[in-house]
């Protein structure tokens, strides 16, 4: 019988050590934290790695989850006891340097991979071979992992978590489960798992159910699962970093007792100033900056059960290599938040505040070019006043965030009161008027059985097909 496919994710983990360090003393901390299994891997790795960034200020930070799927340890009710370990989930998250924006890259299990040599614990040496990536795991632990990583992505990375079972499931529980949403119902013999369509919030057992199923959800490949997995963390991410979690500090302390019996780490990450450092530097982190992402993948023409990693991905690796978002992230209106409508779907007004002649009908022309329908040109009046300005109706302030964005305003005026040949959105053209220019927007994610080509930000809620 074919093994049954393992997930625990250590992304969820990440999101709660980041989150949860406010109201919690230090000393209750120490206690929890002695729990974690701290494994140097240095020398497994070796000197042959990619270059580390130059300075530790400002600098991005790269962290390896794996899930692992060992019994040892864990009780009854997890499976069959087959022996070793192997992590069939793979997300390399990379952090930016600027700590505003994560990417969490999901690695296909069954990528066909060149696998570089790996150095036992022992010191001995696991030649390399082609094989799916999931046997890196079972090759030489952890550290065969972060070196298959390095090779593939040619990004240093600094740390790295192993989570099991059991600990994906305490983490559920202590955050008082978590919501997800099917198109269709479910109900799977082989993993026990049987929800209604719609949502459900799924306490740890059943959550470990659904993002471990595989053949007898969706379409049963490992891809299709990926994306389910992720539809499932980006909704744990919004659960952790919610009010009610962040300001109970029981439930924070409860989070990070979950955790910590169930992690492997690098000895700096798995310490009290290295939770501390991880959760200062993201503690402005928000779930519509984290994107979760698939490795960009397609079908290896020399083994249909496997997957190829594309160009595409060696465009995201470089990217991350340059600490940058890919793909490009829309633009932000004035109040931080992603923009959400297009230039095509805006109607203004353009008013002249200057002693030039035809400046209005001049910068309108630009606006029309980037898509704007311009309601008419004028000049402008005492009520708007002579300076660069956006001005609009509550009902239409959206709108306005964009027309502003592409101004380089940081301020939206607000009026109730209009004359009824005048759209509810007026640009002011100043002395100091800056050209429009192009903005990119943010769009709904189109649904798939694979999930959006681009990924999907934690903020985005979707059903996942069944």
């Amino acid at each position: 019988m074919a093994r049954k496919h393992r997930l625990v994710k250590g992304l969820a983990i990440l999101t709660l050590t980041a989150t949860a360090m406010s109201g919690i003393a230090v000393s209750a901390l120490y206690g929890a934290i002695d729990g974690i299994d701290k494994k140097d891997i240095t020398n497994q790795l070796g000197d042959n790695r990619p270059d580390a960034w130059a300075s530790e200020e400002g600098a991005p930070i790269n962290i390896v989850m794996m899930g692992s799927d060992t019994r040892d340890g864990q009780g009854s009710g997890f499976g069959k006891n087959i022996g070793g370990q192997r992590s069939d989930t793979t997300i390399f998250v990379h952090i930016s340097g600027d700590r505003t924006w994560a990417t969490a890259v999901s690695i296909p299990r069954d990528t066909t991979t060149d696998m570089p040599d790996c150095i036992n614990e022992d010191g001995s040496v696991n030649k390399g071979w082609t094989d799916k990536f999931n046997v890196t795991m079972s090759r030489a632990g952890p550290a065969c992992v972060v070196k298959t990583l390095e090779e593939i992505t040619n990004i240093r990375v600094d740390h790295y978590v192993v989570v099991n079972f059991k600990g994906f499931q305490n983490v559920v529980d202590a955050v008082g489960g978590v919501e997800v949403c099917l198109t269709d119902s479910v109900n799977d013999i082989k993993s026990h798992l049987k929800l209604p369509a719609g949502l459900s919030t799924l306490d740890g057992k059943t959550a470990l159910a659904f993002v471990r199923a595989r053949k007898t959800l969706g379409d049963g490949s490992d891809i299709s699962r990926i994306r389910r997995q992720q539809d499932f963390l980006a909704s744990l991410a919004r659960k952790t970093t919610s009010a009610g979690v962040l300001l109970n500090p029981k439930k924070v302390l409860d989070l990070i007792n979950a955790i910590a019996g169930s992690l492997t780490t690098d000895p700096e990450l798995g310490s009290v100033d290295g939770i501390k450092t991880i959760a200062m530097n993201l503690q402005d982190l928000r779930p519509s900056n984290i994107r979760f992402i698939t490795a960009p993948n397609a079908p290896d023409p020399d083994n249909t059960a496997n997957v190829k990693l594309t160009s595409e991905a060696e465009e995201l690796w470089a990217a991350l290599r340059a600490d940058k978002q890919w793909p490009t992230p829309p633009d932000n209106g004035p109040d931080g938040k992603p923009l959400t409508v297009a230039p095509e779907d805006i109607k203004i007004a353009v008013l002249n505040g200057t002693t030039t002649a035809g400046l209005a009908g001049a910068k309108a022309d630009l606006f029309s070019a980037l898509g704007y329908t311009i309601a008419k040109t004028d000049n402008t009046t005492d009520f708007f006043g002579k300076e660069t300005s956006v001005w609009v109706t509550k009902a239409r302030e959206n709108e306005a965030r964009t027309v502003a964005a592409a101004l380089g305003l940081k301020k939206i005026n607000i009026f109730k009161k209009q004359n009824p040949d005048d759209p509810s959105l007026v640009v002011v053209v100043g002395s100091k008027f800056t050209d429009p220019r192009e903005l990119k927007i943010k769009v709904k994610a189109s649904s798939s059985l694979y999930g959006p080509k681009d990924g999907r930000a934690a903020d985005e809620t979707d059903c996942s097909p069944a």
